[in-house]
């Protein structure tokens, strides 16, 4: 009885495309914990309100990257609260470097000079990207980025149709 409820959760789980999370505090673990759950998972929109103390990946998560049993499919990133800490810098590099199909990535700031922009370019090792086609941008908090309408793209797409 149990066999075809947990091949039922993973046939399930391998048909999520698109997640939205609404987190308290970003955290790289957490992400990292749902993308092993959710091993085909192309889109993922994250909306915070904080960064998490520490987004370290570097040691940890190494013999993870390079086994071939974990790989990254996400082709989209949207990060809805980028204040450019050290902690937001460590988790958007773990992606930069390590998700090897990323088409783009959005990173949505409060502040959009060209200073900041240049900085956070350099801090991300945008130059030594997994995915060289990535397209990396930096926009303002506007009203087309929140979670509802994460969502209804979500559904458009029909990622979310099981």
């Amino acid at each position: 009885m149990k066999g075809p409820r947990i091949r039922g959760l993973a046939t399930v789980a391998c048909k999520i495309k698109c997640l939205v999370l609404g987190m308290a505090t970003l955290n790289l673990d957490m992400v990292i914990e749902l993308m092993t759950t959710f091993p085909c998972l192309e889109k993922l929109y994250i909306q915070c309100q904080k960064s998490w103390k520490n987004n370290l990946w570097r040691r940890k998560y190494r013999g993870l990257i390079t086994s071939t049993c974990f790989d990254i499919h996400l082709k989209t990133i949207v990060l809805d609260y980028y204040p450019g800490t050290k902690s937001d810098i460590d988790f958007v590099t773990f992606f930069v470097l390590n998700a090897r199909l990323l088409e783009r990535m959005k990173l949505i700031v409060k502040r959009n000079d060209d200073m900041f922009v240049a900085i956070h370019r350099h801090r991300l090792q945008l130059m030594n990207r997994a995915s060289h086609g990535a397209h990396i941008n930096f926009r303002r908090k506007d009203s087309d980025v929140c979670i509802s309408n994460m969502y209804n793209f979500c559904i458009q797409e029909n990622i979310l149709n099981l």
